[in-house]
């Protein structure tokens, strides 16, 4: 130990003497490693400077431009795969505490890779506690391509799939991974929760894309993620790109796939999008039945007090329950018709029981009213 001691202030004090600025005063600062040395690899800065750039580009509308064309067009709003589970906050925010720090930089055939670790050097390892031991936050790659001089950014999602097994079943295109089997059962009952879910709101979807991951590192690894911390999940769904990705090996998850239906034919706004998603597809391998049965005994009876307690964590299951309770009201009273009247219906909780008191011409004790009739028929 006393021999690393020194080797990693030497390190460290070198590191520092590699923080590389881009090509004027207001260009963010960034670390490079001795395998991405830009000063033996002249041509690789602008490639740099352009991955960089992106990175701390606050204005979607800006960063949009960064990236491939056709890529925006397949993907939507979901165009980079990585994004959301990187920056869950504002993007100069993460990037002085989880600075990029660049590894490698490699060229195949037109496409340039760059491999970035997301680091905090203030801090050490802990002995201890493993809550401190949070670097890296992520290590991510991506790629770049010159076309017409111009650089654009790609996601590797193609390239990591490419030799993955591709099935269609109905609607529904899997891409699974080589060490899985299919599971038929599991398959023929996606296809036809889809077809039934596509009946019931009369929309049409041509084709949905189901990746099949074996475990959570997998799912992040088609994300971008060499190493996957940041964001770190079972299941990813990009709405705009119809796409779901399961990182547990499950080939159905209806969750998720009333998510890819309904949330852009009604923009319900997050509480009522979740609760239609549970409604319908139930969440946690669990069905809308068995989840108000456990609700029921943990809850009942709901009042206004109650309500706000169980949506101060708007992301947690009992949330979900919750707002599967008012969409059981409405669909039961009013069918499809009553749920497009919640287009553009408030993404907080505690502000939809007085915009839906406004659109049924009801009151807010009515609506906890019908949410206990509900609850007092489950057994």
């Amino acid at each position: 130990m006393k021999i690393i001691y020194p080797i990693c202030l030497v390190f460290l004090l070198n590191l520092t003497l590699f923080t590389a600025q881009g090509q004027n005063d207001k260009a963010p600062t960034y670390y490079l490693h001795s395998l991405a040395d830009t000063s033996a690899q002249s041509s690789y800065k602008e490639y740099v400077n352009f991955w960089i750039d992106f990175l701390y580009e606050e204005n979607d509308s800006i960063r949009r431009a960064y990236w491939e064309p056709s890529q925006i067009g397949r993907f939507g709003d979901d165009y980079a795969l990585f994004y959301n589970s990187l920056f869950q906050y504002p993007p100069k925010l993460l990037l002085n505490y989880y600075q990029p720090y660049i590894l490698s930089i490699y060229f195949e055939r037109d496409t340039c890779h760059i491999v970035t670790a997301f680091w905090n050097f203030n801090f050490r390892p802990n002995d201890t506690t493993s809550i401190q031991n949070s670097n890296p936050f992520a290590i991510l790659e991506i790629g770049i391509v010159k076309k017409d001089n111009n650089f654009y950014l790609i996601n590797l999602f193609d390239k990591r799939v490419q030799n993955w097994e591709k099935v269609r079943y109905g609607k529904i295109i899997y891409f699974i991974e080589p060490s899985l089997t299919q599971i038929q059962l599991e398959m023929e009952e996606a296809k036809n929760f889809v077809d039934t879910m596509l009946a019931i709101f009369s929309t049409g979807i041509d084709t949905i894309t189901y990746v099949v991951c074996k475990t959570p590192q997998s799912l992040g690894y088609l994300l971008g993620f060499n190493f996957f911390y940041a964001g770190f999940t079972t299941g990813k769904t990009f709405i705009n790109a119809k796409i779901i990705i399961s990182g547990r090996g499950s080939f159905n998850y209806p969750h998720e796939l009333t998510h890819i239906v309904v949330d852009p034919f009604l923009k319900p706004g997050h509480f009522l999008s979740e609760g239609m998603a549970t409604f319908f597809g139930g969440s946690s391998n669990k069905t809308y039945q068995q989840l108000i049965k456990e609700f029921k005994n943990k809850y009942y009876p709901i009042t206004k007090t109650t309500f706000d307690k169980i949506n101060e964590k708007p992301n947690s299951l009992d949330a979900y329950i919750s707002a599967a309770l008012v969409v059981n009201i409405i669909y039961d009273s009013y069918g499809v018709e009553g749920l497009q009247k919640l287009n553009n219906s408030p993404k907080e909780a505690n502000k939809c029981p007085k915009h839906l008191s406004a659109i049924f011409n009801a009151n807010e004790n009515q609506l906890f009213e019908l949410i206990n009739s509900i609850l007092d028929k489950v057994r």
